[in-house]
């Protein structure tokens, strides 16, 4: 399937027999736009991206256009036609709708507007077939077999594409596809094993082409439908058309493979541990990977320099054996690496087995089997015997025998303490190869694996097949085996296919395919198929799999069960490893040797380097350090934050009770304020009271005028409705008229619109007659109301007439009444004009839409037109920039002349490029080991945090231990003084006895209960004991250093007393020499004083301000002498230098009064942990001792 660029339209082709080609709409509806029955197979469809209703569609045999333009059939296009057979496998879309697609037969065929117009015969060097084809801006790229990729720029001429350069991967495995970048600065190639890499295509033109290199040859072209012989394009002087190989050239930076996470060759090795998950794995990628398989996560992948033919894990999975071609070392297992511990003398190693116990490990070297002890690394012996390859390894019987298999067909087995083979089991059959045995201890059965050698028992050469054999020997035990019916050997071995005949690049010859699971009762077989095998344990005659799983795509060469066989691990000639979950409830009840096993005792042990585990504390130290810094911050900020809360809450309290006070200030004025109002309110009633009596005296004086006016009123509304009556039917006739004449004239005008409208008009009739029907139901009801009020009236003014003394108040509230209802007939009056004025504007409304659609379809022709002239001009456009186009194309001839000619200057720099890549390399390798460094670092801080969090609380809960024990002691002690105090003679006895069996009570089942808390504090207690006495070795080794460093501060100190005294002194005689210079200067210029009037007064100059007899002026001296030191310049000590070695001093004491207050803080919390392991429990003689010289250690005598 494959998308449309603008995203609208989906196209999906099914498979065979039932084959469809369906291009979807993708809007709310999601159909099918368009289907078409297709008869054979499609591998690749696609959308072009310049036209959605265009489709092309490859597969095996057939290349289709399917183009789509409603209302026209949907037409199908076969641009190759029956020129020639191909079989396509990928095509790509250019520019102007052409396509270009690869074939097996290693052609290229380019197709533009439905046509051929070029076959580029060999796109790949050597013919090669091509596999995928990527569509570039300057060209496109095609790879396939051999990893050969080619780049074909693109030219505007008859050849459309000439070729530039070819390229090829250094392994050489085929290229199956490739995607670029949206950039078009990079692509990524995947090959056919399972391995990515990066090309840079931005790097294409400075890449040094390989020596010797061969041309990217175009071979035959197809034009304009004939074949026609074109000459294969020549390299150029600048290294166009040159071939990038493995055979010279700086490969690595043109493909940089990718790391997938798994192995990237073939696997040669498989072992599974016993007490941990781990399952190790080596390949000829020069890997081994440690794989946890209940985490489903990678515990360590090692690189080496060489390839790894054998690797066995240790039962405890703690050491790990490698073989190389030349050595065989054992490594000790990690947290996040392995390493080396020893290593062994031993070549050409190609099978590696521990014994189940881990005491032992055997090796095979060609024909010998060697026998070494995996602590000691001492080689117990050999095992010699076998005349061809030994191919396989296993241990039975507890350990104590050794099985191997050789190619020659012989299965041995060997007493691993007397390194001497059991002859009498001894089984031999020169016909076959053996690759894989196994042994049933129970059932005395032999299963073996292997390849024919020549055609045996039906079966033919090469193929492999399962065997199985008993070791009983004589033939009297076989027939009382058979009386007691068990199960015999197979006459027929189970065929697993034939052997593996592709020649591989690696060098092993290993193999187990079979396994046996006692506690399930079957068998696993592994088939050169890829498929895995399941058989009843032990296989009778004519027993058929009883499951058959498809794992691999290609042979199955390790078929291995974890310990407790509740995982079967897989591993084919495919690269693949699968970890399949064996169903517990199969287990038979009649045998239950294995049990599963608790791996999650043994995950996390783990061997840490010593010089890791001091790095770790030092650092811990220093976070320790540093929280404490952080906690005393932190609490000081506290302190801050509630200093300033509690300011914050006084100020608070302070203006709560003041606005309280300002509350009650003007509660007390709003109670004033209310007596104040209600007394005036009384004073206002009792006026309102008089007012009211006035009132009715004067209605009743008014009454006998209002009721002559109101009749009067009343026949003047009278005469008003029957006026309004008649005006209302002259405005309904008068709209009626209007009504028919603009009926009459809308018909004329508008007769083109006469259907569109008549709904309309029937509507706006339907909607009169409603409203003319309303309005002379609303006239009745009106004339009916006015009719019954009159005679409400009339009644009403009766009995007013004989009660007006009595009901004043009542004839006031009816001439309201009334004058309410006229004003309702005045609104209904107003409502009915609305209405008349509405559908006034309802009928010019309507006039109004009938110009303005006419004004749109004027509009509508309008634009039409301008559109018409808009395409015409749009075609000249195209014309004008066709013949750009043509121009450019020149241009370009030119430009790239003169690009070529600029290449040639820069080619001398390649060299500097190529060798400023290597620096680059090298220092992203180193930043990335830093990187690596420094994320174990914090993952390693991280663990040491957890286990100090552990610690401290395995102490506090100590702590709460203790303090329920003193409560418990505690009330024991107050019951025995409460019964002393209160009870005599036997009471007190019995009473005591209660006492002491509830406290022996409640501490037993408080014991009971924390038996389990008990165990492991005291395993912490050894832990923090150990962690104490290395603490104490550090501690003194800190006394040491801190000694020697307050010797060597105080020997400075000293000196530097000595200094500052001679300084002092030495101060003091500068000053007196100062003091005595002044003095001199003084009496000197006193002197000159005297002389210069003595002058003056006898009219002569002096030339020197000083007599010839006077004695020379002192001067300080220069130096000082100092005691065991040098003289010292005076202009050096100043003020500023005494006080900076007064400072010197001052730090060197602070700083040896922190490093003491850090010794005693140590000392205080290492006597505190110690005081609370004895509180715990009674320590016993050697605990004792060991308390003393931690005490003498730590706390000194």
């Amino acid at each position: 399937m494959a998308f449309s660029k603008d995203n609208k339209y989906l196209v999906t082709a099914t498979g065979m027999p039932d084959g469809f080609l369906v291009v979807w709409l993708l809007d709310k509806t999601c159909k099918p736009l368009w289907f078409q029955e297709i008869a054979s197979p499609v591998t690749c469809v696609t959308i072009s991206p310049w036209s959605s209703a265009t489709v092309c569609t490859t597969g095996p045999s057939t290349l289709r256009l399917f183009k789509y333009a409603p209302p026209n059939p949907l037409k199908v296009v076969d641009p190759v036609g029956k020129r020639r057979d191909y079989t396509y496998t990928c095509h790509a879309w250019f520019e102007d709708e052409g396509i270009v697609a690869s074939t097996m037969e290693g052609d290229v065929v380019v197709i533009q507007n439905g046509e051929v117009k070029r076959i580029i015969a060999s796109a790949l060097p050597n013919g090669h077939p091509v596999h995928c084809v990527v569509v570039v801006s300057r060209g496109f790229l095609c790879a396939g077999e051999d990893g050969q990729m080619g780049l074909f720029e693109r030219t505007y001429d008859a050849n459309l594409y000439n070729p530039y350069r070819a390229f090829r991967t250094p392994e050489g495995t085929p290229i199956t596809f490739m995607s670029v970048a949206p950039n078009e600065e990079t692509v990524v190639l995947s090959c056919s094993d399972n391995t990515a890499s990066v090309f840079h295509i931005a790097n294409i033109d400075i890449v040094e082409p390989a020596k010797g290199g061969g041309a990217v040859t175009g071979g035959n072209a197809v034009s304009g439908g004939s074949v026609s012989g074109a000459a294969p394009s020549t390299p150029t002087a600048d290294g166009a058309g040159k071939t990038i190989s493995a055979g010279g050239g700086d490969v690595e930076s043109v493909f940089k493979q990718i790391s997938i996470g798994f192995h990237s060759n073939v696997i040669t090795s498989v072992s599974v541990c016993i007490q941990r998950p781990f399952v190790v794995t080596s390949s000829t990628d020069h890997h081994v990977r440690i794989w946890n398989y209940l985490r489903r996560r990678t515990e360590i992948d090692t690189e080496f320099d060489e390839d790894v033919e054998a690797v066995a894990c240790h039962p405890n999975g703690l050491r790990l054996v490698i073989a190389f071609k030349y050595k065989m070392r054992m490594y000790s297992i990690l947290s996040r690496s392995l390493h080396p511990v020893h290593e062994f003398p031993v070549k050409s190693c190609k099978e590696v087995a521990f014994a189940a116990g881990g005491q032992h490990f055997a090796a095979s070297v060609v024909t010998k089997v060697f026998l070494y002890d995996a602590y000691t690394f001492a080689c117990l012996g050999f095992l010699a015997g076998h005349a061809s390859m030994v191919r396989s390894i296993s241990w039975a019987m507890s350990d104590q025998v050794l099985i191997t298999s050789g190619y020659e067909g012989a299965i041995y087995f060997w007493h691993v303490e007397t390194c001497k083979r059991i002859a009498k089991k001894d089984i031999m059959i020169k016909a076959v190869a053996h690759s894989a045995v196994r042994f049933d201890e129970d059932a005395q059965l032999v299963v073996a694996v292997g390849a024919n050698k020549i055609a045996d028992l039906g079966l033919p050469e090469g193929m492999t097949a399962a065997r199985t054999f008993s070791t009983a020997q004589h033939e009297e035990k076989q027939a009382k085996e058979k009386e007691k019916n068990t199960v015999l050997p197979l006459a027929k071995p189970i065929p697993l296919g034939l052997a593996r005949t592709q020649q591989t690049n690696h060098s092993r010859t290993m193999s187990v395919e079979c396994c046996i699971s006692f506690s399930h009762k079957c068998l696993f077989l592994g088939n050169t198929n890829g498929q895995i095998l399941v058989y009843p344990w032990p296989v009778k005659e004519g027993d058929q799999p009883i499951l058959t799983v498809d794992a691999h795509n290609a042979a199955v060469s390790y078929v291995v069960l974890s310990h407790d066989e509740s995982f079967l691990f897989t591993v084919g000639d495919d690269r693949s490893l699968f970890v399949f979950e064996v169903d517990s409830k199969a287990r038979t009840a009649a045998d239950r040797r294995v049990k599963a096993f608790n791996h999650t005792t043994f995950e996390e042990v783990n061997y840490v380097l010593q010089h890791d585990l001091e790095e770790q504390h030092r650092r811990i130290d220093e976070l320790v350090a540093v929280n404490e810094d952080l906690e005393r911050a932190q609490q000081g900020e506290l302190a801050k934050m509630r200093e300033r809360m509690a300011k914050v809450v006084e100020q608070k309290q302070r203006d709560t009770v003041r606005q309280l006070h300002e509350h009650e200030d003007r509660m007390a004025y709003a109670k004033a304020e209310r007596n104040t109002v209600e007394a005036q309110a009384q004073e206002k009633g009792r006026a309102s009271e008089i007012l009211h009596l006035k009132a009715a005296e004067d209605l009743e004086s008014l009454y006998t005028a209002k009721t002559a006016a109101m009749e009067s009123a009343y026949k003047a509304l009278l005469d008003e409705k029957e006026d309004v009556v008649v005006q209302y039917e002259n405005k309904i006739s008068s709209i009626r008229k209007d009504w028919e004449a603009a009926k009459q004239k809308m018909k004329e005008d508008s007769l083109d619109y006469e259907a569109a409208h008549k709904r309309e008009v029937a509507m706006l009739v339907k909607e009169k007659e409603a409203q003319a029907a309303l309005g002379d139901e609303k006239l009745r009801l009106l004339e009916e109301e006015y009719e019954q009020e009159i005679h409400d009236c009339k009644d009403y003014y009766k009995r007013e007439r004989s009660l007006k003394d009595e009901q004043c108040e009542k004839d006031a509230l009816e001439a309201r009444s009334r004058q309410q209802t006229q004003e309702k007939n005045d609104l209904a009056i107003e409502k009915l004009n609305r209405e008349l004025a509405n559908r006034n504007e309802l009928v010019a409304r309507s006039k109004v839409k009938n110009k303005e659609q006419e004004k749109a379809n004027d509009a509508l022709r309008l634009e039409i037109d301008v559109r018409i002239d808009t395409i015409t001009t749009s075609e000249k456009k195209m014309l004008e920039l066709k013949k750009q186009t043509a121009e450019l194309d020149k241009l370009r001839c030119v430009l790239a002349f003169k690009f070529n000619e600029l290449r040639k200057e820069v080619s001398p720099k390649e060299e500097q490029i190529r060798v400023m890549h290597e620096r680059m390399k090298d220092m992203e390798a180193e930043l990335e080991k830093i990187t690596n460094d420094s994320d174990s670092i914090t993952r390693a801080l991280r663990a040491k945090y957890e286990k100090i969090q552990v610690i401290k609380r395995d102490v506090e809960h100590s702590k709460s231990l203790l303090e329920g024990k003193d409560i418990l002691i505690k009330g024991l002690l107050r019951k025995v003084a409460h019964i002393a105090s209160t009870c005599e003679g036997r009471a007190a006895v019995y009473a005591l006895r209660d006492a002491v069996e509830q406290f022996i009570t409640k501490q037993d089942a408080s014991g009971q209960s924390n038996s389990k808390v008990i165990h492991e504090f005291h395993r912490q207690r050894a832990y923090i004991e150990k962690q104490l006495s290395s603490m104490a070795k550090q501690t003194n080794r800190r006394e040491i250093n801190l000694s020697q460093d307050n010797q060597r501060k105080t020997a400075e100190n000293s000196l530097l007393v000595k200094e500052i005294n001679e300084l002092r002194h030495e101060k003091k005689a500068v000053l007196q020499t100062v003091y005595t210079l002044e003095g001199a200067v003084q009496e000197m210029q006193a002197k000159l004083a005297d002389k210069t009037r003595g002058t003056h007064a006898g009219g002569t100059g002096g030339k020197s301000p000083v007599p010839s007899g006077a004695p020379p002026i002192p001067r300080p001296s220069t130096a000082f002498s100092k005691p065991g030191a040098s003289l010292v310049s005076l202009a050096k000590m100043d003020a500023e230098s005494v006080a900076e070695i007064i400072h010197k001093v001052e730090s060197n004491n602070l700083e040896m009064a922190r490093q003491q207050q850090d010794l005693k803080r140590l000392k205080e919390f290492v006597a505190h942990l110690l005081s609370r392991a004895k509180l715990e429990t009674a320590p016993t003689q050697e605990e004792v001792g060991m308390y003393q010289q931690i005490h003498r250690d730590v706390l000194g005598d």
